[in-house]
């Protein structure tokens, strides 16, 4: 970690006019197995509790009489981290009774958003259900019409996926 006034300098210096710096909670599942680094882009996905009204908007169609389910969505595409939390938690791998390396860890991220009503969605999601991060690749390709995941969608996705995982294997 570093200087804090420091960090909170740099990351408002680094914001453009209408931008906000939103901090999310994350943890070794939700912060991609802490592998995030400032600069980086991660999608956000949100999975929480849907209301009928809710279900049917996400194109999850219920009439009231089956389950509610909780449902996952991406949230926001290529969104840029700014900075992870100066307060690291070091924890040491001990073997042997000798300690062999110590881990950072981070309970926080900072991500750049476009707009104040980016930050709110945001802010709203993080309350109201659970966020995870993924990593993105050097693609920068931002995600459209993403369609919400119920647990049937999943599992009909999940065949599809490995279908064309099996097809496309690469040689080891």
């Amino acid at each position: 970690g570093g200087d804090a006034l420091a960090d909170i300098q740099t990351v408002s210096a680094k914001l453009k006019p209408f931008e906000r710096a939103v901090t999310l909670k994350v943890d070794g599942i939700t912060g991609v197995a802490m592998l995030l680094k400032p600069g980086e882009y991660i999608d956000v996905y949100w999975t929480g509790q849907t209301s009928v009204e809710i279900s049917n908007f996400l194109g999850i169609k219920n009439d009231g009489t089956q389950n509610l389910e909780k449902v996952t969505m991406l949230l926001l595409s290529d969104v840029q981290i700014m900075a992870l939390d100066n307060r690291y938690n070091l924890v040491p791998t001990v073997a042997r009774n000798r300690i062999m390396s110590v881990k950072e860890n981070y309970g926080t991220i900072t991500v750049r958003c476009k707009s104040y009503e980016e930050a709110k969605m945001l802010i709203h999601a993080q309350t109201s259900g659970k966020l995870t991060m993924t990593k993105k690749g050097e693609d920068q390709v931002i995600a459209e019409n993403d369609e919400a995941l119920d647990l049937l969608q999943m599992l009909k996705l999940s065949r599809r996926v490995n279908a064309l995982r099996s097809k496309n294997k690469e040689p080891k």
